[in-house]
């Protein structure tokens, strides 16, 4: 009876934080540019087994059923619920396969990870863990090397969603991270991004200090629930330069790179998104 009280307890629990992870699924072709989803022509499954269970001997894993979680498990168990969840890739096409895991490390998380392994000599790395699901990927047209794109979705009361490039080079994992920002509860007025865009190559530069906005629209009262009156991000200032990915209705989808303003904001705190791209809507100049 109490085992059933516990499992019950477990499963609940989990729902109630699952209920809590907002705007998973985005589409792709919005923010990978010609990006490919089939992931598995490139994350390979097979013959993973006996490397896992090298990780898994080296007590790095902190996984349901692993030995820092549960003393007394062992990797046949470990491997009966993980197996699917592992992968084999080689990153840098030298010829040897990285590992990755992806998926919810215990039943209790409210998120998948990301996380990836490399071996070194005789042992295991873990070079990589992130929150979030991997979206796309890409082959280097010269060298071969494969590029993830990593989406890292927000839980609880965040509406912040970052954009994850992921390559190893040499022997690293080196990352560049995009923002934008949305929820699908319900508590916050979208949309946030179109279904469509065009990747341009061009670069503008705004001829006056203008607002990036979450959505299409002037919103002055309720736009995020409990947080925000407006829909106002961050302002940027004359000079900014941008890329304008879709337009309708006097209103245009961009990617802002440049002279951010540092002032009070309620969403994003400017000064951490000095460097770090992020999209948003703003209204057309005229």
């Amino acid at each position: 009876m109490r085992t059933l009280l516990l499992l019950s307890f477990l499963f609940n629990f989990s729902l109630a934080w699952s209920e809590s992870i907002t705007l998973v699924d985005i589409p792709v072709h919005v923010f990978v540019n010609g990006g490919a989803t089939k992931l598995d022509s490139v994350l390979l499954q097979t013959e993973t087994k006996s490397s896992v269970k090298e990780i898994f001997d080296q007590q790095i894993l902190y996984h349901d059923y692993t030995l820092e979680v549960h003393p007394n498990s062992n990797f046949e168990t470990y491997w009966s619920v993980f197996e699917p969840r592992w992968s084999k890739v080689d990153l840098n096409n030298d010829g040897t396969f990285e590992l990755i895991m992806r998926g919810k490390n215990t039943v209790l998380d409210e998120k998948e990870y990301v996380e990836i392994y490399k071996k070194t000599d005789d042992s295991w790395e873990k070079i990589y863990s992130e929150v979030g699901r991997l979206l796309a990927y890409k082959i280097h047209p010269n060298t071969g090397k494969i590029i993830l794109y990593h989406h890292r979705y927000p839980c609880c009361n965040s509406a912040s969603h970052n954009i994850f490039t992921v390559r190893l080079l040499n022997g690293k994992i080196h990352t560049t991270s995009r923002f934008f920002v949305g929820r699908d509860t319900g508590d916050m007025i979208g949309p946030f991004f179109p279904d469509e865009v065009n990747h341009t190559s061009s670069y503008e530069k705004l001829v006056e200090m203008t607002a990036l906005r979450w959505s299409p629209s002037e919103i002055t009262e309720d736009a995020f629930t409990n947080y925000s009156e407006t829909n106002i991000i961050v302002h940027y200032s004359e000079g900014a330069l941008f890329k304008r990915l879709y337009s309708k209705d006097g209103w245009s989808f961009v990617l802002m790179y440049s002279n951010i303003v540092i002032e009070p904001a309620i969403v994003i705190n400017p000064a951490n998104f000095v460097y770090k791209p992020v999209y948003g809507w703003i209204q057309d100049e005229g």
